[in-house]
């Protein structure tokens, strides 16, 4: 079973990748978007013009 990774904090937003169960991330932001739904930035920052997301319900 595999968490899907996205380009955007949106479900409509494009998929760039795939996590495998149990892989570790050391570094994450959690992230609010407009409607209220809680992702997890993964990679990237600000100035990153691909930061990646995870929503936090495929968790």
């Amino acid at each position: 079973m595999c968490t899907v990774v996205r380009i955007g904090a949106s479900s409509a937003a494009r998929i760039t990748g795939y996590i495998a169960k149990g892989t570790a991330v050391r570094g994450y932001l959690r992230c609010v978007n407009d409607v209220g739904h809680v992702w997890y930035e993964i990679t990237g920052n600000e100035l990153d013009e691909d930061p990646r997301f995870v929503f936090s319900g495929n968790l």
